[in-house]
């Protein structure tokens, strides 16, 4: 299709050599990879390394479970970013956190997302404007808001969505970028006046084939860059 890169989830049993050569082989570029919640806590030595060893310099902390967010568990995620962020510079690498709504809730009056940042100037952010978007929040306040901060950002086009959302694939409805009603426009051109390195395509849904989303997100993203 002419993507440049890809943000990994999982390596589906590929050797950190295998995957390095298989990226090669595509002279594609793995950019980042969302490390699943639990992997944090069983052996995350094991996933920056494996990161590393594959060529790629990003790794993130991509989602906090509902059942997990509560005060005892924003403590232990605010301990291991900060010694995450260290090892991560141990192996040549960046630790990111990739936000959703959630992290725009409030506490003693602080966004935890701001307060993940503040305390560990090392962590970088992967930030998703669609969830700011969510939050009633201006995408590009919020850029600017984490210019120094900002590594990746996440780009999603949607037909619609509901708040509070229980069923991700019926409360949000995302399609492919340019095709929605999220003013990614102006996102994209803030992007490349921050000199932000990767835009991803993200998305969770579609209402057609996966693929052709895929190349109409990359068509758009073409046409702006």
């Amino acid at each position: 299709m002419g993507y440049d890169g890809v943000e990994f989830f999982e390596y589906y049993g590929a050797s950190a050599n295998e995957l390095k050569s298989a990226l090669q082989s595509v002279s594609m570029q793995g950019f980042n990879t969302h490390v699943g919640f639990s992997k944090w806590f069983e052996d995350p030595i094991a996933e920056i390394k494996y990161a590393a060893q594959a060529g790629i310099p990003n790794v993130s902390l991509a989602w906090i479970p509902p059942e997990e967010r509560n005060i005892e568990t924003f403590r232990r995620v605010h301990r291991l970013l900060i010694d995450a962020s260290q090892w991560c510079a141990d192996y040549g690498i960046t630790m990111c956190y990739h936000n959703h709504d959630f992290e725009y809730e409030t506490m003693d009056g602080t966004y935890l997302l701001d307060m993940l940042l503040q305390f560990n100037p090392k962590l970088s952010l992967e930030l998703d404007t669609f969830w700011v978007h969510y939050c009633g929040l201006n995408p590009i306040d919020q850029m600017e808001n984490y210019a120094n901060r900002i590594k990746l950002l996440h780009l999603k086009d949607y037909l619609h969505f509901e708040k509070p959302y229980v069923d991700m694939g019926k409360d949000l409805s995302f399609c492919a970028l340019g095709t929605g009603k999220m003013n990614n426009d102006i996102i994209i051109q803030q992007a490349k006046n921050m000199g932000i390195e990767w835009v991803v395509a993200d998305l969770d849904n579609s209402p057609i084939d996966s693929f052709e989303t895929a190349r109409i997100s990359l068509a758009y993203l073409k046409s702006k860059v």
